[in-house]
């Protein structure tokens, strides 16, 4: 009994599933398409936010491009403008200076006219230049000739200068201290010696030497009489020691006392001395001693070896062919 119900129940249940499922059937196939469907859009969503991601990126690349093209375009368009106006006023600047020049060239052609024609003012500028010339040469010719007259006037002033210091010299018997000569004779019984040298070798009257013989001085001399060569020397008493004598070949130098040295010191002590009488007067009859006498300075009675000392004042003497200066005692 149970089996022909279990039957029954299984077709009753089989119809029932049947009856379902040609229920369900359609909704379910719905929602696998519309599932499918939601699938196929999701997977075209995607696609389409990666293009619109790739096309946006594509996009802010090609504006970047054309901002720089934009700007690129700009900076050339305002450099072709600056050119253009940089040409505009050249042109402007040509253009003024060229009327500028055409009208100064009109003035100068009316200037030509006026003045006669450009050859009478090529004609007047070789004249002119002739004359400027001529002037050149003669300023030249001048300037020479002041030159020339500048030395022979520096030539004579040394030369007066050098009379003039010889003067000096032979009114205080002063000598170049470099000079040197030999005793050429001796006459002991008269006291008086030859010299070798005279006036041609600017020998002076009073003038005082030292007679050496080695290293010591045998004597001292003044000059009394001179001639061209050779020179007559008086022996000064008592310079000459007992049991010695001068002899011919002694040398003979200039004693300290007969030195441009001697002269400006005793120069200077004359100033020095009218300059005591002007503060204060001398006493009435004292006798005044002559300072610029190289004989009355009291080294001049003690004999002195020239050799000892290194005169640092001394003005040389001049040569016979050449103008003397002056001493710095003059």
């Amino acid at each position: 009994m149970w089996k022909p119900l279990s039957i029954v129940s299984g077709l009753i249940l089989l119809s029932a599933g049947g009856i379902m499922y040609t229920q369900v059937r359609p909704p379910l196939l719905s929602e696998r398409k519309q599932k499918a469907a939601a699938e196929n859009n999701k997977k075209s969503a995607e696609r389409n936010q990666q293009d619109s991601k790739e096309a946006r990126a594509q996009s802010d690349t090609d504006l970047a491009d054309s901002k720089a093209l934009l700007e690129k375009s700009t900076r050339a368009k305002n450099d072709a403008q600056a050119a253009k106006d940089q040409k505009n006023t050249e042109l402007t600047t040509t253009t003024t200076e060229k009327d500028t020049a055409a009208k100064e060239l009109a003035d100068l052609e009316q200037k030509l006219k006026d003045l006669g024609g450009l050859e009478r003012l090529v004609a007047e500028l070789k004249l002119l230049e002739a004359k400027k010339a001529a002037l050149d040469t003669g300023i030249a010719n001048t300037r020479d000739a002041s030159a020339s007259t500048i030395a022979h006037k520096n030539a004579t002033d040394k030369v007066i200068a050098g009379l003039k210091q010889l003067d000096l010299w032979q009114k205080t018997g002063t000598m170049d201290p470099k000079f040197r000569t030999r005793v050429a004779a001796v006459n002991p019984d008269l006291g008086f010696v030859v010299l070798a040298e005279g006036n041609a070798s600017r020998v002076v009257k009073q003038a005082k030497f030292d007679v050496m013989r080695g290293e010591s001085t045998v004597g001292r001399l003044v000059v009394t009489h001179i001639e061209q060569n050779r020179s007559i020397c008086e022996v000064v008493p008592g310079s000459v020691a007992a049991g010695d004598s001068i002899l011919p070949g002694d040398l003979v130098v200039v004693n300290n006392a007969s030195t441009p040295r001697s002269l400006a010191a005793a120069a200077g002590t004359e100033k020095t001395e009218e300059k005591k009488e002007a503060a204060a007067p001398a006493e009435s009859g004292a006798p005044a001693a002559d300072p610029a006498d190289p004989f009355a300075a009291p080294a001049a009675d003690a004999p002195a070896a020239p050799a000892a000392e290194a005169p640092a004042a001394e003005t040389p003497a001049p040569a016979a062919d050449a103008p003397m200066e002056e001493s710095s005692g003059n």
